[in-house]
């Protein structure tokens, strides 16, 4: 990233790529452009994702590159998935049926090469050699033109794609049978001629039908991951006065009201006023089970009331809501490289140069040392080479994948910040744990209060006032109970957050220091008695402790529910030999209460942020693989330090910008479920690579020693890329099955 300039992202709509050698050429090309910070194209996908300063970049060179390169390029609108549209798979389609109509005719013949279809009537005619050009013409310069222009357009640019190797094998066999008939041979007539029109017309047809193929296998994708775009209603029901105003979802404003009755879809997140009612959040969070809502707690866009009315105060609209908020991370998710598609790009650059080596190596074996001058077999064995090898499919193996996971963690409240965090999940060996707000509810409770010079209510009253501006767990339950309990809160002079330690804050001419036991110490804070508190962390609590003018005034205990499936998910997680540790800056005794209740082997207590941190670049020098899971400020240091960030809901802003992947579910399940997700994605890509490089190595080999024919070679060309996305639709079905 360009230091001390903002940044813009800009996502174009590509169309003509042919294979991986396309994409890469495209990156290469614009990533030189003055303004472009980085590029990465996503073949799958046929898209651009841009990073560009915009005093430095302009949009419109950018798509005049794009088109230098001989593609066709457009912005794209974040909300369009990409993958091929209905309009494209019909062209294909097309394209295969026509010149499957020619060259039928030129197939026709070949049923007298074969013994067992010999006997089948052929029209004489049809063996005719202007015939059989007049037949192949239209194939190869109507229906082939896409890769004759696509060939050209890619040389002009000095790189070589899919384009030049299908145009160098037909026009290898149009050209050489072409010269046959002004120049035929001795012994030639039209019952035996030497002829190859038919490979030629046979490899383009057979091309676009595996086009066509693919493309409806890729629309299936689309068609079958999206839905998004149905999670909004097209009209939000506001209230003002008693009165009722149908406006569309754009139009509404933070703070305003909004109705929602029984079977409608809640348009906002916000902040229930009236109202009670069942909730479906599957939407969200991929869980079926339907939750109650009432005055006080929140609501998320894209969840459907089952029953019941709610009056609902906005909070958040458009893509700031978490819907949104999914909607966006899913986005970025395809706009990032993976580290083993960045290999395979380094392999794939260099492998059309390679083919067109080995093809004129087969020619010169056959013409030489094989067939001693026939020219036709040494020809048709070098077009097998050119035909045989495929570069789509590695193009396709990675995006491909990465879409589908990435989908799908989306559909279960999981949002991976990019394609290398999905990735880089799978081979994480150790996972931190912070205790409230991530192992625990993060919704804690106040079950004590110790003071010591002042009434109860006032002592409560003072600092819950100083807490009430920060976004801790631990304040929100100071500042809930005071509200419980009818207190009115004032204005702090000053405060500011002691991450790690706690709150100092100034109010009504006091100086109030509120944390950690370890806090006080360091302050010299004088008359500190630990005896409630001794008995408040044997039982897991919390325990605040809090200096009026640097003198000990009192304590509070503080308690956290677990997260749902807390216990279960460790017990997971050991399973896959995942080491686990919880580390928090709570006192021993409550650390270690929470560890044996959760499961935990490990535990660290009166961790400061800086020591989290410390101790991640500790593992990591013992080449471990660290995820650190955290929901607050104090937890952001460790989390960026740490090989993969993991934040849960409602963390703070510091913690979700700290992280690589957010957690938007309330239980602990969806930690489970990003690991599985992360694990079996990153299994498809190295299958879908793996296909892609044994079939390459197995079929390259057999054409050069002439057991592949030109035809057949096509064919299995397009298999391979078809294998990769049918292996990919596959991988949708493993994880809907096991992740439900």
């Amino acid at each position: 990233m360009k230091d001390g300039l903002v940044q813009e992202k800009l996502t174009l709509q590509i169309t003509g790529m042919t294979c991986s050698a396309c994409a890469h050429r495209i990156e290469k090309s614009v990533e030189k452009m003055s303004g472009i910070d980085s590029i990465f194209v996503n073949l799958a996908l046929e898209k651009a994702y841009i990073r560009l300063v915009p005093e430095e970049a302009d949009v419109r060179q950018v798509l005049d590159r794009v088109h230098q390169l001989g593609f066709r390029a457009a912005v794209s609108e974040q909300n369009e998935s990409g993958i091929s549209s209905s309009s494209t798979v019909q062209l294909f389609r097309n394209r295969f049926l026509l010149s499957a109509l020619f060259t039928l005719p030129l197939l026709w013949p070949m049923l007298h090469h074969f013994t067992w279809t010999s006997f089948l009537w052929v029209p004489e005619w049809l063996q005719i050699p202007w015939v059989q050009l007049l037949l192949a013409i239209p194939v190869q310069f109507i229906w082939g033109w896409p890769f004759l222009d696509g060939a050209y357009r890619s040389l002009k640019n000095g790189y070589a794609n899919m384009d030049v190797l299908v145009t160098l094998g037909t026009l290898s066999a149009f050209g050489y049978s072409h010269y046959l008939v002004f120049h035929p041979p001795a012994g030639f007539h039209h019952g035996h001629s030497p002829l190859y029109f038919e490979t030629s017309a046979m490899i383009i047809s057979v091309i676009w039908l595996g086009k066509w193929m693919e493309a409806k296998a890729r629309n299936h994708v689309r068609q079958s991951t999206e839905g998004w775009g149905g999670l909004l209603p097209s009209t939000v029901r506001r209230v003002r006065e008693d009165c009722e105003e149908l406006l569309e979802p754009h139009q509404i404003r933070k703070g305003e009201e909004v109705l929602i009755r029984s079977g409608e879809i809640v348009p906002v997140d916000g902040i229930v006023l009236e109202g009670s009612a069942l909730i479906d959040e599957s939407a969200l969070t991929g869980e079926s089970h339907s939750l109650e809502k009432q005055a006080g707690t929140k609501v998320s866009a894209g969840t459907r009331i089952i029953q019941g009315t709610l009056k609902v105060k906005v909070e958040q609209t458009g893509g700031q809501t978490l819907l949104g908020h999914i909607i966006r991370s899913f986005e970025e998710t395809q706009s990032a490289k993976p580290a083993i598609q960045t290999k395979a790009d380094k392999a794939a650059a260099w492998f059309v140069p390679i083919i067109i080596g080995l093809a004129a190596i087969t020619f010169l074996y056959w013409f030489k040392l094989r067939t001693l001058g026939d020219a036709g077999i040494a020809l048709k064995a070098a077009i097998s080479v050119i035909i045989s090898a495929c570069p789509c499919a590695i193009g396709l193996a990675t995006p491909l994948s990465v879409f589908i996971g990435s989908r799908r963690a989306a559909e279960l409240g999981i949002s991976f910040r990019s394609g290398k965090a999905l990735e880089a999940l799978s081979r994480t060996d150790t996972i931190l744990f912070d205790k409230t707000g991530t192992v625990t509810m993060g919704v804690p409770m106040v079950t004590d209060i110790s003071a010591r010079a002042l009434p109860t209510l006032e002592f409560l009253r003072l600092i819950a006032s100083a807490e009430k501006e920060c976004e801790h767990p631990i304040a929100g339950a100071l500042v809930r109970e005071a509200g419980r309990r009818g207190i009115v809160l004032t204005q702090a002079e000053y405060w500011t957050e002691l991450p790690g330690y706690g709150v100092e804050a100034k109010l009504e001419g006091k100086f109030l220091l509120i944390g950690s036991k370890r806090l006080l110490l360091s302050r010299n804070v004088k008359g500190i008695q630990s005896g409630d508190a001794d008995q408040w962390e044997a039982q897991g609590k919390t325990v605040l402790y809090v200096a009026v003018d640097g003198e000990w005034a009192g304590s509070s205990a503080i308690t956290d529910s677990l997260r749902p499936g807390t216990t279960a998910a460790i017990r997971s997680l050991k399973k896959k030999g995942i080491q686990l540790s919880l580390i928090t800056g709570d006192s021993y005794k409550a650390a270690a209460y929470t560890a044996k209740l959760c499961g935990f082997e490990h535990f660290q207590a009166g961790v400061l942020p800086n020591e989290k941190m410390e101790h991640v670049l500790q593992l990591q020098q013992q080449q471990r693989k660290i995820a650190m899971v955290g929901d607050g400020m104090n937890d952001a240091p460790a989390m960026a330090a740490a090989h993969i960030g993991i934040s849960v809901r409602n963390a703070t802003t510091a913690a979700k910008e700290a992280a690589d992947v957010l957690l938007n579910r309330e239980d602990s399940k969806a930690l489970v479920d990003a690991f599985q997700i992360s694990s079996m994605t990153v299994t498809n890509i190295r299958q879908n690579l793996g296909f892609a490089f044994v079939y390459n190595a197995l079929l390259i080999p057999s054409a050069m020693l002439g057991h592949v024919e030109p035809w057949a070679a096509g064919s299995a060309m397009t298999l391979s890329s078809l294998t990769v996305v049918l292996n990919a639709l596959r991988l949708k079905r493993i994880l809907r099955r096991k992740l439900g």
